[in-house]
């Protein structure tokens, strides 16, 4: 009998470093010289990183208010992207916009240790494929999902395909009183597949 063993070998892992603001050079290469969180050519040079090696991103502590981060066709199925908390719910992302964070069509994306807030007014995290490209394996550890008053939808938004979410660890907590009632922790809808919430708390919504 011929017995095929398969093995998986990530090898190095790439860091780089973001903040509210770019500083020193804003390259992102290290920690005095972290990108902006909006640079797109910061995060084209992320992508392209991906596709040898997994990749952290390092968000310093701050407030990240300047505008919605959007992930579009991020991500490798073979090299994962964590963006982590230099410091445990160290970053506060927020916006006075829609969405905080909008994520379409992207994959194998780990968020950890972030803290989501203020009054966007529709998502904190919108996820959805883009036309052919699926949105999937995305991963949320240890992220707060507080004091989301205004949010219309969610705190959490999967639509239309997304698969494979997992949510471990996380505290949902105040969410679209602004809104009358309408919001939700995790919205899910049209086709979604393979969503664990697990060891998270819920909190008035």
């Amino acid at each position: 009998m011929l017995l095929l063993i398969a093995l998986t070998c990530h090898g190095q892992i790439v860091t780089y470093w973001a903040a509210p603001t770019a500083a020193g050079s804003g390259d992102g290469s290290s920690a005095a010289n972290a990108a902006g969180y909006l640079n797109a050519t910061f995060w084209s040079t992320v992508q392209g990183q991906l596709s040898s090696s997994d990749v952290n991103v390092n968000f310093q502590n701050g407030n990240y208010s300047a505008g919605m981060l959007a992930l579009t066709n991020m991500g490798s199925p073979l090299h994962q992207l964590s963006l982590q908390a230099s410091n445990l719910y160290g970053p506060l992302f927020s916006t006075t916009g829609n969405t905080i964070v909008n994520i379409v069509g992207s994959q194998n994306i780990k968020f950890y240790g972030i803290q989501f807030t203020g009054p966007c007014s529709s998502w904190g995290v919108d996820c959805q494929p883009n036309y052919l490209r699926p949105c999937r394996d995305l991963e949320f550890s240890y992220c707060r999902f507080q004091d989301l008053t205004n949010a219309y939808y969610g705190a959490i938004g999967l639509v239309n395909g997304v698969r494979d979410v997992l949510v471990d660890n996380c505290t949902f907590t105040n969410l679209g009183y602004g809104t009358s009632g309408t919001a939700h922790f995790v919205y899910g809808s049209h086709n979604i597949v393979g969503v664990q919430l697990l060891n998270s708390s819920f909190t008035d919504c």
